[in-house]
């Protein structure tokens, strides 16, 4: 995508962005003072109080009128800034729609890349915005003695569900991005919840999306895109609590464990949009 195209953004990371805005310019500019000055050639006549005060129409004056506008600089305007500056510094920002074994070679950690690709959530975070969205209703829902219709059972249920979300709100929404073209090539990211513009479920299909390379996959490694292990420790009250968690593991279904092999790389992403 040229450096001066026009884009409609679905996700902005913008605490990142101002990282990087900061480390260009050296400090943080928030606004920005504009003023614009207006010449003209005119002859004057003026009175002061009980005095007039003439000026012959051969006379000219110049007048000058200032006008100050204040610009907000917008987190668009900000991305495009680097954008540019990584454009100008690199000769070009590389953009991939596939990858092949003669392309990923030039893929390195640390690097800005353009990628179009389709974005799958988790498999447990499909399940986890299902349920989360249904469960809460039920608490609502009253036998005739008043009490709720949910048990104990179906409470803790939506607690651990809970803790999942919360784990997500503080490691990244995790999500599999594939190129438009598909090859052996995967790569993983992990979404800031809080960056998204639009809601992620009305995303199009295919978007754009500006990321940096935190690391290369081996052919032979394995990433699970969801790492539960946090969430089970937070609930393991003891020890033996804690040693059950491997042999948990090793039982859970693959939906859960949603496996990525390499080779691939884990991106963060900046901005989403097209």
């Amino acid at each position: 995508m040229k450096a001066s195209a026009l884009r409609n953004f679905y996700y902005l990371n913008t605490s990142i962005i101002d990282d990087y805005i900061s480390s260009i310019d050296g400090s943080l500019v928030q606004t920005e003072d504009v003023s614009e000055r207006v010449a003209t050639d005119k002859g004057i006549s003026a009175g002061a109080g009980a005095f007039s005060i003439k000026v012959d129409a051969g006379i000219k004056a110049q007048i000058e009128k200032e006008t100050k506008r204040i610009l907000v600089q917008t987190y668009a305007g900000k991305f495009q800034k680097i954008y540019n500056f990584l454009d100008s510094e690199n000769e070009g920002v590389p953009f991939y729609d596939y990858m092949d074994e003669e392309s990923w070679p030039n893929i390195s950690r640390n690097q800005f890349l353009e990628i179009d690709v389709t974005i799958r959530l988790s498999k447990i975070e499909t399940i986890i915005g299902s349920l989360g969205t249904i469960l809460p209703f039920f608490d609502k829902i009253k036998n005739d003695n008043g009490t709720a219709l949910m048990d104990t059972e179906t409470q803790n249920a939506i607690n651990i569900i809970q803790l999942f979300r919360e784990s997500n709100n503080t490691n990244g929404l995790p999500a599999e991005l594939s190129f438009i073209n598909p090859g052996k090539y995967k790569l993983i990211t992990y979404f800031d919840e809080n960056s998204f513009i639009s809601e992620q479920d009305k995303l199009p299909k295919e978007v754009t999306i500006f990321a940096k390379v935190q690391r290369k996959l081996r052919e032979s490694e394995k990433v699970n895109l969801t790492n539960i292990i946090p969430v089970l420790e937070k609930l393991a009250f003891n020890r033996e609590m804690k040693r059950s968690i491997k042999h948990i593991m090793e039982e859970l279904p693959e939906e859960l464990m949603d496996n990525i092999k390499g080779p691939g790389a884990i991106l963060i992403p900046i901005a989403i949009y097209n």
